[in-house]
């Protein structure tokens, strides 16, 4: 029996989109790398893991092939796509116009009650729980991303910018803990002057302070030896 523990995947509930669901996990599990660049991996365990049948299995693996994060090596064999240095920097590039357009449509119809939401991340974010732990500081500002992606009520823009990013999700995580005390203490401050920003519905400010966010990402990882 497989150990609960040692699975990168949970069991899904019955549901008629059980294929997006189990995109979506998948997806997840390799931008968290549970599913580890250059690993193998098959229908039939991930319909196990994820407690389904084998066909929406199949559905979500065509879609992740199709966005080129599982590749196919043979014809019964696939494993997660593995990416050099060089193309991650040039994906956080494209991700960084991308969520740069992102936070400027938000800006434009962000409520006063979404922006003070912000503002009560951006204090976690500051907090000790953040500061101590890597995983925790990435959850937190992955929850201003969605706040923020949620306002600019654009699904198409933001697939193509999560599609993006994906890929070095788990890169950048490891990266953090390279940082030093002076980078994360600038990268938080990036979160206050972006809240600033929307108060004063300033979009391009918003989106030049967004798309730097997402710069320092790519200068970390080219000064880190990730591969």
């Amino acid at each position: 029996m497989t150990d609960p523990a040692a699975n990168p995947l949970s069991s899904l509930e019955r549901h008629e989109s059980l294929a997006e669901r189990a995109y979506q996990q998948i997806r997840e599990s390799i931008a968290s790398g549970a599913l580890a660049p250059g690993q193998k991996v098959t229908e039939r365990n991930l319909a196990f893991l994820l407690g389904v049948s084998p066909t929406p299995v199949r559905e979500a693996l065509r879609r992740l092939e199709q966005e080129h994060l599982i590749e196919r090596l043979s014809t019964r064999s696939l494993a997660v796509a593995k990416h050099s240095t060089e193309t991650m920097q040039e994906l956080l590039y494209a991700e960084s116009l991308l969520r740069g357009a992102l936070a400027r449509f938000a800006t434009e119809k962000i409520t006063d009650e979404a922006i003070e939401e912000l503002a009560r991340i951006v204090e976690e974010l500051g907090g000790e729980e953040s500061i101590a732990d890597v995983e925790v500081a990435q959850q937190i500002a992955d929850r201003f991303d969605a706040v923020l992606r949620h306002a600019a009520g654009n699904a198409s823009l933001d697939s193509l910018a999560s599609s993006a990013g994906v890929f070095s999700r788990a890169r950048r995580i490891r990266a953090i803990e390279h940082r030093s005390p002076e980078e994360r203490e600038a990268r938080l401050q990036l979160h206050r002057e972006i809240v600033a920003a929307l108060r004063a519905r300033d979009a391009d400010r918003v989106e030049r302070l967004t798309r730097e966010q997402v710069e320092s990402s790519r200068r970390l990882l080219s000064s880190s030896d990730l591969d």
